[in-house]
């Protein structure tokens, strides 16, 4: 299975934390997506648990070199904290990994809306 095809698989409201496939899940899937490097650290748990509060189904979309650079941005959030094994692993021919995670942190339930939730971009 790769990406677009997980994407096929998942909820017509489901949010995609991404920064390389943000186009293409948009352009090909019409997906809504937030733009992780848009999002401020401090905002990263408020967004995702307003996300899921709102019935979405949250995901983080990350290729290999992307990754390490979410997790550092977002360490000591619950958020990365959260992050438990990939529900999809996709490689390419040039050797990069995607991975896809599901976000649940339902630590931060009562967390007030983060203006980054505002920017999820869905058609």
């Amino acid at each position: 299975m790769d990406i677009a095809e997980f994407a096929r698989t998942q909820p017509s409201n489901a949010v995609y934390l991404s920064l390389q496939h943000s186009g293409s899940l948009w352009y090909y899937h019409g997906a809504a997506i937030l733009r992780w490097d848009w999002v401020e650290p401090g905002e990263i748990d408020r967004a995702v648990a307003e996300m899921i509060r709102a019935g979405h189904a949250v995901f983080a979309l990350l290729d290999d070199w992307e990754e390490q650079q979410f997790r550092q941005r977002f360490t000591g959030t619950r958020t990365v904290a959260g992050i438990g094994a990939p529900v999809l692993a996709a490689g390419d021919p040039r050797g990069i990994t995607a991975r896809v995670y599901t976000l649940q942190i339902g630590a931060v339930r009562d967390a007030p809306v983060g203006a980054a939730a505002d920017r999820v971009n869905s058609r």
